[in-house]
């Protein structure tokens, strides 16, 4: 006999400055995106969302990645309704990283700034 399982999401991290003066990275960690974006959309749960910003030559870049991404990356409330890895969602993801970097540039007053960004979306189906 099988039992229903239900999945949950756990995460951990750490940060370390190395040996640089100040910390310019930052991260996002969301392990129940569902209950973090509310009324936003409604995602599959469980799901997690978590990014990773490495600035270079200031904290300015990531610090604003960290402050914006949620909404600049989810704002297309049909994003998350159903997520398979076909070609219309992995457009809408393009499509998502692409609004993301644009805002960034739009909205840093900086003449140079560097920036690597992750993001990883999480996804566990609720049928197996």
């Amino acid at each position: 006999m099988f039992r229903s399982t239900i999945c949950t999401i756990r995460s951990g991290s750490y940060a370390y400055i190395g040996l640089r003066r100040y910390m310019e990275d930052e991260h996002i960690q969301i392990d129940d995106l569902s209950s973090y974006l509310g009324s936003i959309c409604s995602c599959p749960t469980p799901s997690a969302f978590f990014g990773v910003f490495d600035g270079h030559g200031g904290p300015d870049a990531a610090a604003y990645m960290k402050e914006n991404a949620i909404k600049i990356f989810f704002k297309d409330a049909d994003f998350l309704q159903t997520i398979e890895a076909d070609d219309v969602f992995l457009e809408a993801v393009e499509n998502s990283i692409r609004c993301v970097f644009c805002e960034l540039a739009c909205n840093i007053d900086l003449c140079f700034v560097m920036l690597t960004c992750a993001f990883l979306l999480v996804s566990i189906p609720t049928k197996f």
